[in-house]
């Protein structure tokens, strides 16, 4: 393993090309549905962003968003979704998916998940949608709540999605 992003974070072998438009914030973008998650993590930073109470009971239409952006000039390489739990909305993600594409040929795109929501016929779906990179999200206690499913979902995963991420927050010190 090395240190990246100023020793916050841990690489080993490689690192995803969204990874490093993330820290230039050029030609990338997020979406997301909604707020609302299937978990409650210790970790996320959602409680902190504007209207988070909005967003836990109102949806956006994120084909629509990315058609603006397109219709605005908006050039990406890179563009994730994310929620909450983003997989809340299969039929949207999907379509957002498979928008991008037709928007922005060979643009890397990106989910970020817990897992708990996905199944094999899920991640077959992403796959045919035109998803490049899958992260998994999980944090440490996890592995004591029933998350051998979500272990072996990463695993069928590898076999589908080009990119498969495994995201762990540390603590220092722990």
């Amino acid at each position: 393993c090395r240190c990246e992003n100023g020793a916050a974070s841990l690489v080993r072998n490689w690192i995803s090309p969204a990874c490093l438009a993330c820290r230039t914030g050029e030609e990338t973008a997020t979406f997301f549905v909604d707020l609302r998650c299937t978990k409650n993590c210790y970790f996320c930073f959602n409680p902190n962003q504007d209207h988070y109470e909005y967003f836990l009971s109102h949806a956006r239409d994120i084909v629509a968003e990315l058609e603006q952006a397109h219709a605005a000039g908006a050039r990406f390489r890179c563009l994730a979704v994310t929620g909450g739990e983003p997989m809340l909305y299969p039929d949207q993600v999907n379509a957002f998916l498979e928008r991008a594409a037709q928007l922005y040929p060979g643009v890397h795109t990106r989910l970020y998940t817990s897992g708990d929501l996905l199944d094999a016929e899920g991640l077959r779906r992403l796959a045919d949608s035109g998803l490049s990179e899958i992260r998994f999200s999980i944090k440490p206690p996890d592995a004591d709540d029933g998350q051998e499913g979500v272990y072996a979902l990463m695993e069928q995963a590898v076999g589908v999605i080009p990119d498969v991420v495994v995201e762990v927050p540390v603590i220092p010190g722990s």
